[in-house]
């Protein structure tokens, strides 16, 4: 393979202009897109090529954002042969394991990044994680799409911050019987976005990496569209979890969650009122609480938090509170875990994929 030029760079435009291009006919693609970056450098895409042209989108994307974008470009060629998407994050936690790696816990993130202590940037990139977590600042960090190593840390250009949003107030919410809570089990999964081509409003149950909250949110405020409405509270596990996860590459999450969250109901049984899990990243139909979290898979002992509906992006450690977001704002979010499903489906072909180990997922739900 040749030579790649690693950059990480805003984008001034392309040649020629998005809108020749973008949502165009296959056929009437243009042969070859320039991308044309502040600093002077170019790099072209095919855009007639599915994985090409879902990086290009991503790259707009970026642009819009003002936030760089990290390529790497064919030196011989100058062919653009990889895309990552550099992302706003707080430090929440720093540790070494017995590897040396140092393992990263950063919000907006169920799922543990890491640095790995071969890294060319090793030392500066740890002084600068150290550095956010102390003072509380923001960086803007690149990682591997599936590995979540870390290769990028940087402060992030000036931004607005998300807006939160003053939920309804929450309405009266009986139990439900267990065939209501499987139907509404059903209801969401249908939701399910198609992995080679999803849509602009579905659910990623199939990239169960990360965005947790974002699933739970939207199945809330979905939930909250039933006439009757349904309103759910949603249930936080906290711990060192490593669930088995057949829907991503590797058939797990490469340096576990550190917490997860998903909608919970009252369900009506026999013996009384019993709370029942949502959640069809980990499961094929609702779950008691003990069934999810042993789905979760925790090292250690867990601990468990309820919460509101309203709540979105929780604060942990045993908190009840968290931000707030309209329906709109967690779509918006959704869109970046839609390419991510997108990219693996383009890469590695659809979900499942073969794992030796067995347990419960999601085969195209029964």
């Amino acid at each position: 393979m040749n030579g790649q030029k690693k950059l990480i760079d805003s984008v001034l435009g392309f040649s020629p202009t998005k809108y020749v291009w973008i949502d165009k006919p296959h056929k009437d693609l243009p042969n070859k897109v320039i991308v044309k970056f502040k600093s002077g450098q170019t790099g072209s895409l095919d855009v007639k090529d599915p994985l090409s042209a879902l990086w290009a989108k991503m790259i707009d994307h970026q642009t819009k954002a003002n936030l760089p974008v990290y390529v790497e470009i064919d030196e011989e060629s100058g062919v653009i042969t990889s895309v990552l998407i550099p992302h706003i994050f707080t430090v929440q936690k720093l540790e070494t394991n017995e590897r040396g790696i140092l393992l990263v816990h950063l919000r907006p993130s169920q799922a543990i990044h890491a640095v790995l202590p071969n890294s060319p940037n090793f030392v500066a990139m740890r002084d600068s994680l150290q550095a956010a977590l102390d003072d509380g600042s923001e960086r803007l960090i690149t990682a591997t799409l599936n590995d979540l190593e870390i290769i990028d840390v940087r402060t992030p250009p000036e931004h607005p911050g998300d807006s939160e949003d003053d939920p309804p107030a929450p309405e009266p919410d009986p139990p439900v019987s267990p065939e209501r809570a499987e139907e509404i089990f059903n209801d969401m999964y249908s939701e399910n976005c198609v992995a080679c081509s999803p849509s602009s409003d579905c659910i990623t149950f199939q990239y169960p990496l990360n965005g947790c909250w974002i699933r739970a949110h939207l199945m809330v405020y979905k939930m909250h569209d039933y006439d009757p409405p349904e309103t759910p509270q949603k249930l936080v596990i906290e711990g060192n979890l490593e669930p088995f996860a057949p829907n991503d590459p590797d058939c797990g999450t490469p340096w576990g969650w550190s917490w997860h969250i998903a909608p919970t109901l009252m369900v009506t049984q026999p013996d009384g009122e019993h709370k029942y899990v949502i959640d069809p990243s980990l499961a094929s139909e609702p779950v008691t609480e003990a069934q999810w979290v042993s789905l979760n898979n925790p090292l250690d002992t867990p601990s468990l938090t309820t919460l509101d509906w309203s709540i979105y992006y929780p604060d942990l450690g045993g908190s009840t509170g968290g931000s707030t977001a309209s329906e709109a704002t967690a779509l918006v979010h959704m869109d970046g875990y839609r390419g991510s499903l997108l990219s693996n489906c383009l890469t590695y072909g659809p979900p499942p994929y073969s794992c030796v180990k067995r347990l419960f997922f999601i085969i195209g739900h029964r």
